[in-house]
């Protein structure tokens, strides 16, 4: 496990740690291994580290974002990247060039799926306290380059990094499940050669539902209850992790909902 770096956040005692690029599985375990080493360092100077999505209801909560890059298996080149690139990658004009149409498909596949991929990491009813407007928790479906108000995210970056980050998880389920289904969501946006939405280039955050219509820009499933109907109804999920721990999430967030405040 490598750590890239830690810096402070939004809220007081609030640091996030930005782990190294790994593959999908191994980035999983070292998220674990990383918390368990944080808890047993604090509770050996009597403090205690906090993970949940919303512990603090007026301070910024604690989310998972996932930066996600697809290597060529045979060459390593990565694949998101346009090889034919000419311009600027600090030339905010010449964003879209840098993309491939296999980057493209993913994003789009990742905004095509982010209902079933909220129905999946969302296991505590405080995911629905974070994903409010206000504290850097995206909850409508857009994307953009650089801009933190939306769902996912493709950072300036060299062409050789060019990547996207999933800016709408926590913590609160399955780290393992959640990465595959990422993973999945963005594959299937390739297999199905998805188009890509324009790019919301404005503080979604700011925009009025109509503005949003307008702009065929819709929230993911706030409650366990769109939850629930979200995965009862995905066939994309049964074929990603099967009907069975389909049926696990459904008792999951049944008996969370009726623990919930």
């Amino acid at each position: 496990m490598k750590v890239r770096r830690i810096h402070h956040e939004n809220g007081d005692g609030q640091n996030e740690i930005e782990l190294d690029f790994t593959p999908c599985m191994k980035n999983a375990d070292d998220s674990l291994l990383c918390m368990w080493i944080m808890r047993l360092l604090a509770a050996k100077r009597g403090q205690k580290i906090i993970f949940s999505p919303k512990p603090y209801k007026d301070a910024a909560g604690n989310g998972l974002h996932h930066h996600i890059l697809l290597r060529d298996v045979k060459t390593g080149a990565n694949v998101f990247m346009n090889p034919d690139f000419k311009g600027d990658v600090k030339n905010p004009a010449d964003d879209m060039q840098r993309l491939s149409e296999i980057c493209k498909y993913g994003i789009a596949g990742l905004l095509k799926y982010a209902d079933d991929i909220t129905a999946v990491f969302a296991a505590s009813h405080e995911t629905f306290i974070r994903l409010q407007p206000g504290f850097e928790a995206p909850i409508n479906k857009a994307w953009d380059f650089s801009n933190r108000t939306a769902l996912v995210r493709v950072p300036r970056t060299s062409i050789e990094m060019t990547r996207f980050e999933y800016r709408g998880g926590d913590l609160s389920g399955s780290i393992h499940m959640y990465g595959a289904v990422l993973l999945a969501a963005v594959l299937k946006g390739i297999e199905e050669k998805l188009p890509l939405p324009p790019n919301a280039n404005f503080n979604v955050e700011h925009m009025s539902p109509e503005e949003l219509a307008k702009h065929n820009i819709m929230p993911v499933p706030l409650s366990f209850a769109k939850c629930i109907k979200v995965l009862k109804s995905s066939e994309f999920l049964k074929e990603c992790i099967g009907p069975e721990m389909v049926e696990y999430l459904i008792e999951r967030d049944e008996a969370a909902q009726k623990e919930s405040p």
